[in-house]
């Protein structure tokens, strides 16, 4: 806000009192602009009416001229906020651009108010005391109805008029005429689309003529050459300008710009923040290409302020920042909320206990019918227990029932919290690696109808890396111990100034511009490091065959794990809120008797902050020719009232809640998504190999060597040399759970699932584990756009970049499935068709490194492997050769 702003000139309103309810009416034939919702319980109804049961309502404000009031809407400059309290009326704001108000020193307010005793008339003159002050103008008295007739501003007003009578004229200021022709231009999305076609006239020429042919015609033929394979979306296309006095850019006087973790100096967060640059501004045939962030370092740094339109631009683009795949947690309760007929009470167990009709969400009582060997206490003793699962878990796996939802787990998990042990569940003995080309009936065979084959595995660590799992665990306590400082701080000196913990912000009830008490702040506890949970079980099917190569074999398998480990634990509000109230009547006494007066003064403040990013209007001929007005980059604009100063701190002493520890509080027990198990299931990848081969040994150890970012999705694009367009910068490779070997001390068991017999008999050979994330299918060269050829290649020479070699690199060691990995299942299921079938947002991964290995150090001696594996992906990319 600061000096931009100054109260402005309105407004004509009517309000009428209903009971305990206010009712507002306004003009439905001018444009209106809600500014704020009523507090609780809104209804906006068809007939353009608010009704509202709070104490305050908000009000549509009609301004004294439409024209003048439509330019400040699109600006989003005018904010009236009207109020009724005890049958009072309060005008609390009204903004409005300083340049058209420029003299406003107070303003006049004319107020009538009907009452039993007539109609009375008040004058309210209030003064301006700072642009960003809230006005707290209090006018009439008690009454059914409120009208205020007329606003006048004192000291300014024949400039008021002339503003008006400029803006009914057209006549408009140099501020609006940005934003007017951004409403004006055509849109980014239109933009874009003109660029790509531009550039695809050669790639994938017009076939009809577009001078001639229909709009029916020009946009059937626009949509199939978007669409094309041949067709490039992704490329740079704008040019940075140099001054023609400048020094030259060169390798030795580089300066890095911003980056993702993978250290790869040209990253972007948009396609338009990255430029084609000359290196000396008097050779017009020597080009690079550069991220803005880059450029601009260089700029400053040589004191070349010709582009400073750039420069400024560049220093707005947003950093770098990681994408996280949807939430796995959430995709769980969501799998889970499908599930109908959910109780913990069991079929023929009855619903009675101990005299009282039971509930469907309560637990088991400490004896139960059905567990008639032993005592029942919650929580069990493992979330496998069969104690732990209501009905209708645990579900048979690889059953084809459609309620029955498995989310795939593509998340990070730390080496230190993957299971010690893993109980294979493998009824088709798959794991002797003998015989896996099972005929189509075994494959749908259901699980019931065989016998249960149990083996027990344990988690093999890294040889080449025996710290892997200590530093896994040493990278979470650092982020815990981080939170724990910014906890400590804030609790040792509570204001704005210092960062929020994990937390909530108890603000006051009507929170206004200017100066107000203390709100509250309620502290939450520190969350524990959740430890590994001490096993998990994997279930192998036939029906879950994904493929097999020279060595191995991979299945999607259905992985069971503790849920905790999966989905967040979670604060109840209600809980919270009574503690709350709580420990503020013990801190001040039931009456308020020992409250500290300092939580009565004003000593904190609200502020209205504005944020704004100017929006970038071009014009560029479109395919025909015509010269048009395009949006290149949207502006943006908030306004949010923030706090400033000292916080009334409560810490909470609620704890996070798990039903793997202890019961659900009585505020969300009785809801249905509380009746679940403790366990849940993911699928995943397993690789098995055959008998003597190491490669898979190799490729785990392989996996956790990786740096971090092989894993990371970020936002934004890289350009990697020697290919010339932008890229997305997703993971490299799939998500790594583990590495697990057969416990040679534990005998595997038959029979059915939790009550096997002890088998004296092992198969000679069981294959070791490696899971892995599952990520899709092997590419087909035929069905991949040509930026999605250089995705691909992409990989290899990221993979390079990061010191490491493939051994391996072809087709079918490239995989893709639907994307982007952040969105839920549902669009990246319509991802999957766009483009006519071709697809967008897909995700790419390299997979298969048991031929891998690190050259970090030793790049010139694999310069030949180097160059044998980027030139078969490059000569791809430009059409010279197929990718092998």
């Amino acid at each position: 806000m600061g000096k931009e702003w100054a109260v402005a000139v309105c407004v004509v309103l009517t309000l009428q009192l209903q009971d305990s309810s206010t009712r507002c009416t306004f003009n439905p034939r001018r444009h209106y602009n809600q500014l704020k919702l009523p507090a609780k319980d809104e209804k906006l109804k068809a007939s353009r009416r608010i009704l509202c049961p709070s104490r305050y309502a908000v009000i549509f404000a009609e301004p004294l001229n439409p024209h003048f009031y439509f330019d400040l809407g699109k600006l989003h400059a005018t904010i009236l906020t009207v109020g009724v309290i005890d049958h009072r009326l309060y005008l609390w704001k009204i903004l409005i651009p300083t340049k058209w108000a420029p003299e406003f020193r107070s303003l006049n307010i004319c107020a009538k108010s009907q009452t039993n005793d007539g109609v009375k008339t008040r004058f309210t003159k209030v003064e301006f005391r700072s642009p960003t002050v809230a006005l707290d103008i209090q006018s009439g008295e008690s009454s059914q109805s409120f009208a205020i007739e007329t606003f006048a501003a004192v000291g300014a007003v024949p400039e008021i008029e002339k503003r008006i009578a400029q803006l009914s004229n057209g006549q408009e200021e140099s501020e609006h005429e940005s934003k007017d022709a951004e409403n004006k231009a055509k849109t980014q999305k239109e933009f874009f689309e003109e660029l790509i076609l531009g550039r695809a006239k050669h790639d994938t020429p017009c076939i009809i003529d577009m001078k001639t042919a229909t709009e029916e015609e020009k946009t059937k033929e626009r949509r199939r050459r978007l669409d094309a394979r041949t067709t490039s979306h992704r490329f740079v296309f704008q040019t940075w300008p140099r001054d023609p006095h400048g020094k030259g850019i060169t390798p030795e006087n580089s300066h890095r710009g911003k980056e993702a973790p993978n250290g790869l100096q040209l990253w972007g967060a948009t396609l338009s923040d990255f430029y084609i640059v000359y290196r000396w501004p008097d050779m017009h045939d020597l080009l690079t290409t550069s991220s803005g962030s880059k450029l601009a370092a260089w700029m400053k740094a040589n004191g070349e302020s010709y582009a400073q339109d750039c420069i400024e631009g560049a220093e707005e683009e947003e950093e770098p920042r990681e994408i996280h795949p949807c939430d796995i947690g959430e995709r769980i309760e969501d799998a889970e909320r499908l599930i109908f007929n959910k109780s913990w009470i069991l079929q023929g167990e009855g619903s009675k206990g101990k005299g009282k009709e039971r509930e469907e969400w309560e637990l088991p009582h400490p004896v139960e019918q059905r567990y008639p060997s032993f005592l029942a206490i919650w929580p069990p003793k493992s979330p496998f227990d069969p104690s732990a699962y209501p009905a209708p878990w645990p579900r048979e796996p690889f059953t084809s029932e459609p309620l029955n939802v498995i989310p795939t787990l593509q998340s990070y998990l730390p080496s230190f919290r993957l299971p010690a042990k893993l109980i294979v569940h493998d009824p088709w003995n798959l794991l002797s690696v003998e015989d896996n080309s099972y005929h189509e009936d075994e494959k749908v065979k259901p699980w019931s109808q065989k016998p249960d084959i149990t083996h027990v595995y344990k988690l093999r660590m890294s040889e080449q890396n025996p710290n892997h799992r200590v530093e896994s665990l040493k990278s979470l306590l650092s982020e815990d111990a981080r939170a724990k400082r910014v906890r400590e701080m804030f609790l040792q000196n509570p204001h704005s100034d210092n960062a929020l913990p994990t937390g909530y912000f108890i603000g006051h009830e009507e929170a206004l511009p200017g100066s107000c008490k203390p709100p509250i702040y309620v502290v939450l506890p520190e969350q524990a490091v959740r430890l590994p949970p001490p096993e998990a079980h994997l279930y192998l099917s036939p029906a879950g065959a994904l493929g097999t190569g020279n060595h191995s074999f991979v299945y999607k398998a259905e992985l069971e794990l503790a849920r905790a480990l999966l989905v967040r634990q979670e604060i109840c509000h209600q809980c919270m809120l009574e503690d709350m109230a709580k420990i503020i009547e013990e801190e001040d006494g039931k009456n308020g008797e020992r409250r500290d007066p300092k939580w009565d003064q004003p000593s904190g403040r609200h502020m209205v902050v504005t944020r704004r990013k100017t929006p970038a209007v071009g014009t560029m001929q479109n395919e025909e020719g015509v010269e048009e007005t395009y949006l290149i980059k949207p502006g943006e604009g908030t306004m949010t009232l923030e706090y400033q100063g000292p916080f009334r701190v409560v810490e909470s002493r609620v704890q996070y809640q798990d039903l793997a520890v202890g019961p659900y509080c009585e505020h969300i027990r009785k809801q249905k998504r509380t009746i679940h198990p403790l366990t849940s299931k993911v699928y995943v990848a397993a690789k098995l190999s055959i008998e003597g081969d190491e490669h898979l040994q190799k490729e785990a150890e392989n996996y956790m060597t990786f740096p971090r970012h092989f894993f990371e999705h970020w936002s934004g694009y890289n350009i990697i040399n020697p290919l010339k367009e932008p890229v997305p910068v997703g993971p490299l490779v799939p998500q790594f759970y583990g590495y697990y070997v057969v416990d040679e001390e534990i005998k595997n068991t038959v029979g059915a699932a939790g009550n096997g017999a002890t088998m004296n008999r092992r198969p000679q050979y069981l294959s070791p584990i490696l899971l892995l994330e599952d990520c899709g299918e092997q590419i087909d060269p035929g069905e991949l756009s040509v930026d999605d050829q250089t995705e691909c290649a992409s990989l290899v020479y990221r993979l390079h970049e990061a010191g490491w070699i493939h051994g391996s690199v072809a087709r079918r060691n490239i995989v893709r499935q639907p994307g982007p990995l952040s969105a839920w299942p549902l669009d990246r299921i319509r991802n999957r068709y766009a483009r006519s079938g071709l697809g967008k947002d897909w995700s790419y991964r390299l997979i298969d490194f048991g031929r891998s290995f690190s050259i970090e150090g030793m790049e010139q001696q694999y310069r030949g492997e180097i160059l044998s594996e980027e030139s078969g992906v490059t000569n791809w990319v430009w059409g010279m050769q197929d990718l092998r």
